[in-house]
Protein backbone atom coordinates (compact mmCIF):
# COMPACT_ATOMS: atom_id res chain seq x y z
CA UNK A 1 0.00 0.00 0.00
CA UNK A 2 2.77 2.18 1.01
CA UNK A 3 4.55 1.66 -2.46
CA UNK A 4 1.19 2.32 -4.38
CA UNK A 5 0.87 5.91 -2.34
CA UNK A 6 4.14 6.64 -3.38
CA UNK A 7 3.12 6.13 -6.81
CA UNK A 8 0.36 8.07 -7.11
CA UNK A 9 1.75 10.89 -5.60
CA UNK A 10 4.43 11.04 -7.73
CA UNK A 11 1.74 11.08 -10.61
CA UNK A 12 -0.49 13.91 -10.12
CA UNK A 13 3.30 15.46 -8.69
CA UNK A 14 2.82 15.94 -5.00
CA UNK A 15 5.83 17.43 -3.16
CA UNK A 16 5.54 17.18 0.54
CA UNK A 17 1.96 19.67 0.43
CA UNK A 18 0.15 18.14 3.15
CA UNK A 19 -2.75 20.80 2.69
CA UNK A 20 -3.16 19.52 -0.95
CA UNK A 21 -7.19 17.75 -1.07
CA UNK A 22 -5.76 15.47 -3.70
CA UNK A 23 -3.23 14.12 -1.24
CA UNK A 24 -6.14 13.23 1.24
CA UNK A 25 -8.57 12.00 -1.41
CA UNK A 26 -5.44 9.72 -2.97
CA UNK A 27 -5.03 8.32 0.59
CA UNK A 28 -8.50 7.71 1.54
CA UNK A 29 -9.21 5.46 -1.88
CA UNK A 30 -6.51 3.54 -0.92
CA UNK A 31 -7.24 3.03 2.62
CA UNK A 32 -10.41 1.89 1.23
CA UNK A 33 -9.55 -0.50 -1.13
CA UNK A 34 -7.29 -2.20 0.97
CA UNK A 35 -10.26 -2.53 3.83
CA UNK A 36 -12.32 -3.40 1.49
CA UNK A 37 -9.87 -6.24 -0.08
CA UNK A 38 -9.19 -7.73 3.62
CA UNK A 39 -13.13 -8.01 4.20
CA UNK A 40 -13.03 -10.79 1.65
CA UNK A 41 -9.94 -12.74 2.46
CA UNK A 42 -10.70 -15.59 3.78
CA UNK A 43 -8.16 -17.14 6.34
CA UNK A 44 -7.41 -20.63 5.54
CA UNK A 45 -5.45 -20.88 9.34
CA UNK A 46 -6.28 -23.73 11.67
CA UNK A 47 -7.38 -21.66 14.42
CA UNK A 48 -6.99 -23.64 16.96
CA UNK A 49 -9.95 -23.32 19.53
CA UNK A 50 -9.19 -22.18 23.12
CA UNK A 51 -11.42 -21.76 26.11
CA UNK A 52 -12.49 -18.07 26.46
CA UNK A 53 -10.48 -17.98 29.08
CA UNK A 54 -7.28 -19.10 27.99
CA UNK A 55 -5.01 -16.59 25.91
CA UNK A 56 -1.75 -16.82 24.72
CA UNK A 57 0.49 -13.49 23.56
CA UNK A 58 2.97 -12.79 21.31
CA UNK A 59 4.59 -9.61 22.61
CA UNK A 60 7.48 -7.71 20.95
CA UNK A 61 9.88 -5.45 23.02
CA UNK A 62 9.46 -8.09 25.90
CA UNK A 63 13.74 -7.15 26.67
CA UNK A 64 13.00 -3.21 26.86
CA UNK A 65 11.88 -1.16 29.81
CA UNK A 66 8.20 -1.18 29.24
CA UNK A 67 8.34 -4.69 27.87
CA UNK A 68 9.62 -6.29 30.73
CA UNK A 69 7.18 -5.16 32.63
CA UNK A 70 4.16 -6.47 30.33
CA UNK A 71 5.32 -9.76 30.73
CA UNK A 72 6.02 -10.11 34.36
CA UNK A 73 2.06 -8.88 34.44
CA UNK A 74 0.58 -11.46 31.98
CA UNK A 75 2.82 -13.77 34.00
CA UNK A 76 0.84 -13.14 37.00
CA UNK A 77 -2.67 -13.59 35.25
CA UNK A 78 -3.96 -17.33 35.35
CA UNK A 79 -6.32 -16.54 32.30
CA UNK A 80 -2.40 -16.67 30.28
CA UNK A 81 -1.69 -19.63 29.38
CA UNK A 82 1.96 -18.85 27.22
CA UNK A 83 3.87 -15.74 26.62
CA UNK A 84 5.72 -15.81 23.26
CA UNK A 85 8.68 -12.69 23.45
CA UNK A 86 10.09 -11.67 20.15
CA UNK A 87 13.54 -10.51 20.47
CA UNK A 88 16.24 -8.86 18.25
CA UNK A 89 19.94 -10.99 18.14
CA UNK A 90 20.95 -14.59 18.57
CA UNK A 91 21.35 -14.60 23.16
CA UNK A 92 18.63 -15.83 24.46
CA UNK A 93 20.36 -14.65 27.75
CA UNK A 94 20.49 -11.06 27.11
CA UNK A 95 16.73 -10.90 28.17
CA UNK A 96 17.28 -12.70 31.60
CA UNK A 97 20.16 -10.09 31.82
CA UNK A 98 18.18 -7.07 31.35
CA UNK A 99 15.45 -8.26 33.61
CA UNK A 100 18.18 -8.85 36.89
CA UNK A 101 19.33 -4.90 35.20
CA UNK A 102 16.26 -3.77 36.61
CA UNK A 103 15.89 -5.85 39.29
CA UNK A 104 12.92 -7.84 37.80
CA UNK A 105 12.51 -11.34 38.58
CA UNK A 106 13.94 -14.01 36.27
CA UNK A 107 11.98 -17.06 37.54
CA UNK A 108 9.76 -16.56 35.23
CA UNK A 109 12.62 -18.29 31.94
CA UNK A 110 12.81 -20.91 34.45
CA UNK A 111 11.87 -24.54 32.80
CA UNK A 112 9.72 -25.37 35.82
CA UNK A 113 7.00 -22.68 34.57
CA UNK A 114 5.91 -25.05 32.41
CA UNK A 115 7.30 -23.30 29.50
CA UNK A 116 4.85 -20.53 29.74
CA UNK A 117 7.37 -18.13 28.52
CA UNK A 118 8.89 -18.50 24.90
CA UNK A 119 11.78 -16.88 23.82
CA UNK A 120 12.09 -16.53 19.93
CA UNK A 121 15.31 -14.41 19.11
CA UNK A 122 16.14 -13.12 15.39
CA UNK A 123 12.82 -11.01 15.30
CA UNK A 124 12.60 -9.37 12.13
CA UNK A 125 9.29 -7.30 11.59
CA UNK A 126 9.93 -7.17 7.87
CA UNK A 127 10.39 -10.98 7.48
CA UNK A 128 7.16 -12.57 6.66
CA UNK A 129 7.76 -15.04 9.02
CA UNK A 130 9.06 -12.43 11.33
CA UNK A 131 12.58 -14.14 11.38
CA UNK A 132 11.33 -17.20 12.49
CA UNK A 133 11.41 -20.79 11.24
CA UNK A 134 8.44 -22.23 9.06
CA UNK A 135 7.43 -24.50 12.07
CA UNK A 136 7.68 -21.75 15.03
CA UNK A 137 5.61 -19.08 12.74
CA UNK A 138 2.76 -21.80 11.75
CA UNK A 139 2.50 -22.22 15.72
CA UNK A 140 2.26 -18.20 16.11
CA UNK A 141 -0.38 -18.23 13.63
CA UNK A 142 -2.36 -21.26 14.84
CA UNK A 143 -1.68 -20.45 18.95
CA UNK A 144 -1.60 -16.76 19.64
CA UNK A 145 -4.50 -15.09 20.36
CA UNK A 146 -3.33 -11.59 21.29
CA UNK A 147 -0.71 -9.16 19.84
CA UNK A 148 1.23 -6.51 21.94
CA UNK A 149 3.94 -4.70 20.14
CA UNK A 150 5.92 -2.93 22.42
CA UNK A 151 9.59 -2.87 20.39
CA UNK A 152 11.39 0.45 20.08
CA UNK A 153 11.94 1.49 16.23
CA UNK A 154 15.58 0.89 15.16
CA UNK A 155 15.52 2.29 11.78
CA UNK A 156 14.88 5.45 12.78
CA UNK A 157 17.70 8.26 11.70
Amino acid sequence: MINELISQNEKINIKNNEDDPQHYILTENLVDKYINQMKNISFSMNINKKKNDERIFLITGANGSLGSWIVLDLFKQNSVVKIFCLFRGQNKNRIIKEFEQRYQTTDIFNENNNNRILLLHNMQLSDELLGQDIDTYNQLCNEVTDIIHSAYRMDVS
